[in-house]
């Protein structure tokens, strides 16, 4: 997936400078939009994370790594996984606009965040019923948020 990203945008990358961060920010998209709609897995697949640090860190290497960095100090602290991916779905557009990205990657980040926050509904639902699996803590049937107890 990341390796997808990659290609996809170094390819786009030889068309002339005017059209780059366009196509550049056109070519991320679909590349995280086919790979959570592949047509070869009858229009299903990924929730797009990694696909979406791919084109990232090849549009801006800075932001891939702020966002990787904002990835990393979620899930050390929750150790949530699908919490750490929605933190950095969050952070990249925020990133894009402080380092200065062109428009066109700053559009990206805010398109490609909520695609990624919408790929995570069922993952928000255990999030606020607290039933989302933590790294390092057995799977539970259910939480009883009553009770206090897993």
């Amino acid at each position: 997936s990341l390796v997808n990203g990659f290609y996809t945008l170094t390819q786009v990358s030889l068309l002339p400078e005017t059209w780059q961060p366009w196509l550049v920010a056109l070519a991320a998209f679909a590349a995280i939009f086919g790979h959570s709609k592949s047509i070869w897995l009858n229009f299903t697949g990924g929730k797009s994370v990694a696909t979406s640090i791919g084109v990232i860190l090849t549009m801006s290497w800075p932001v891939g790594l702020g966002t990787l960095g904002v990835f990393a100090v979620v899930l050390a602290i929750s150790r949530i996984v699908s919490l750490s991916s929605i933190a950095g779905a969050i952070a990249v557009s925020l990133l894009m606009y402080l380092t200065k990205a062109p428009l066109a990657y700053e559009l990206f980040g805010i398109a490609a965040g909520i695609y990624v926050i919408i790929r995570h509904r069922s993952n928000i639902q255990r999030l606020l019923t607290g039933t989302e699996p933590q790294i390092g803590k057995p799977l539970s049937p259910a939480v009883s948020l009553e009770t206090g107890t897993d």
